[in-house]
């Protein structure tokens, strides 16, 4: 008799945008070296109940800790200003002569990419950070930047397609840090092995990146 091939599905909650600018461009090769789990895509930034089973695992952003789970870091965000190189902006004269987009953070805090943080770490005066066009879902407003409208505070790792087609410039070397994303889980559970399975994937990927840290 043929032996019954048992595909084991794996539930796994992502941030909105990490999961279109990250996540999905890679996830072919996971599915190639794990034909045998079928990969369920949470997509929301409401916190979730890891111990209720209804989700195996989450990718968050955040300072931690994480009381009660296992949080593997992955990497810490960095933010700097990107834009449409049609607006040719190379000097802070030119940045204050710009419409700055914004980005709504769920939950600010002392480390939260703003302009006025951007401008006070780099020395940038007369930045006029108020007015300008707000934006809830950061993919927009890197969307909105790329069509000329503005410039976004944005995190370069998450435009790297954008930045390598030539579609978005980033015009400053200087950067802000940001929080670390992390890969959490009970680390118990009828699926630890295919959350095993994802957790090692994420650390191989994670280790490919330029300035993983």
């Amino acid at each position: 008799m043929k032996k019954r091939w048992v595909c084991v599905c794996l539930t796994v909650s992502v941030l909105p945008s990490f999961a279109a600018k990250w996540l999905l461009p890679r996830l072919p090769d996971f599915q190639k070296r794990h034909p045998d789990i079928h990969l369920r895509l949470h997509t929301s930034a409401a916190a979730v109940d890891l111990a209720s089973g209804a989700v195996d695992a989450a990718i968050r952003y955040g300072r931690g800790p994480y009381p009660g789970l296992v949080a593997q870091t992955m990497f810490r965000e960095t933010f700097a200003p990107l834009c449409s190189p049609m607006l040719g902006i190379q000097s802070g004269d030119d940045l204050c002569n710009a419409t700055l987009l914004h980005l709504d953070w769920l939950s600010p805090d002392d480390v939260t990419p703003t302009w006025e943080r951007w401008a006070a770490a780099n020395g940038i005066k007369g930045l006029k950070t108020s007015g300008g066009i707000s934006f809830s879902d950061d993919t927009h407003a890197i969307q909105a930047a790329i069509a000329g409208q503005g410039v976004v505070l944005a995190s370069p790792a998450m435009a790297r397609d954008e930045l390598d087609a030539g579609l978005l410039t980033m015009p400053f070397d200087q950067h802000l840090d940001g929080h670390q994303y992390h890969f959490l889980h009970t680390g118990r559970g009828t699926n630890r092995a295919e959350v095993d399975a994802f957790a090692d994937w994420i650390s191989n990927q994670v280790a490919q990146l330029p300035t993983a840290s």
